[in-house]
Parts: structure tokens; sequence; C-alpha cells
């Protein structure tokens, strides 16, 4: 069973309802770019766009990204997320 509002494991997020919108952070073939103007950018329909680019695809189509490739992180390797070993700090006396 599905819980509502929150992310499944084939890079779907649930938005109002029970419809599903394609997370593009989480596909392989989305990468921020450096022009303020289109900050998110796909690499499979080499594009660039303000939107996330599932949202544009869904708008010009009426169709989920076909493309959609899920992310693997080579084994070993995790995003760290927070502080890191070398920058605790310690509180107290």
């Amino acid at each position: 069973m599905e819980k509502s509002g929150c992310g499944t494991d084939d890079g779907r997020n649930s938005i109002a309802g029970n419809e599903k919108m394609i997370d593009c952070h989480k596909c392989e073939h989305y990468y921020v770019t450096w022009d303020k103007h289109f900050p998110h950018g796909c690499k499979a329909m080499k594009f660039k766009s303000k939107q996330l680019p599932s949202l544009v695809v869904f708008a010009s189509s009426q169709m989920d990204c076909l493309l959609f490739k899920e992310k693997v992180l080579p084994k070993g390797k995790r995003r760290n997320r927070g502080m890191g070993k070398s920058k605790k700090v310690l509180i107290g006396p």
C-alpha cells in the first residue's frame, strides 16, 4: 500500500490526489545548468528549462517522460548528507 505524499521506488512522487509526477532529481539524465534563467536540464532530450523537465514534457505531450532512468550510485559510494567526521562540532565543557 502506497502512502500519499511520499516518494516511490520508481522515481515518482505523489502529488495532489492519486496523480504521480516523475522526480527528475532521481533521473540519470537530469542536470543543473549554469544558466540562471533555465536552471534545469535533460541530457536525454537535450533541453534546458525553468521548470523540471518532466513537467515540461507532460505539459507539451500529456504523457509522462518515457526516458526516465533511475540513477544508480556505484557500490560503496553514498551521498554524504550532513557533516562529515572531520567537521564534528563538540558542544559542552
